[in-house]
């Protein structure tokens, strides 16, 4: 295969924190994804000292081949939280037979499962802060008295709240 170079020249509407990813194969699960802050023309209106990217992704050490195949095959294999028998008859006795019913028999029509948002879980991922896995405690270093301006990007669904933060932080800019 020849290495070509392009050039790709983007109008720039909006500033702000993004993130690329590919969408070939695998590549996004195989880590070909990244930040992408987009500066304002102008001087920033916050005075910060130093800045920081939170970027949060997942990781899994098995091939996303294999992954997609074993969907493919079953649409829930990695589905651990499957609804049970006494799921149903909690739900039947709330919400009555007929519906429960209606809507158990609605799910197959769809070829899914009521739980299928999860479809490949924490099981099978582990969650990623700037690349980094859990046990290996990522850490933005700062002084006392600094001002620290923090991208914030949650990728995937990953539902994470920043609530309280130790760090007295000058601005927050998050898209999710």
């Amino acid at each position: 295969m020849r290495r070509k170079t392009f050039l790709y020249r983007i109008p720039v509407v909006q500033n702000g924190t993004y993130w690329y990813h590919s969408h070939s194969r695998f590549q996004e699960q195989t880590g070909l994804v990244g930040a992408l802050i987009v500066e304002r023309r102008e001087k920033d209106s916050i005075e910060f000292d130093k800045e920081y990217v939170v970027f949060l992704s997942d990781w899994t050490d098995i091939n996303p081949e294999t992954i997609f195949s074993n969907l493919k095959q079953q649409s829930d294999y990695y589905n651990y939280h499957r609804l049970t028998f006494r799921d149903f008859l909690s739900e039947a006795k709330k919400e009555g037979l007929r519906p429960t019913m209606s809507d158990h028999l609605a799910w197959p029509r769809m070829n899914m499962s009521p739980a299928d948002i999860s479809d490949v879980t924490g099981a099978t991922y582990t969650y990623l802060l700037n690349g980094h896995a859990p046990n290996a405690n990522w850490t933005g270093l700062f002084q006392p008295g600094e001002r620290i301006l923090r991208h914030q990007r949650v990728v995937k669904c990953l539902t994470v709240l920043f609530t309280s933060s130790p760090l007295p932080l000058a601005s927050i800019e998050s898209t999710a």
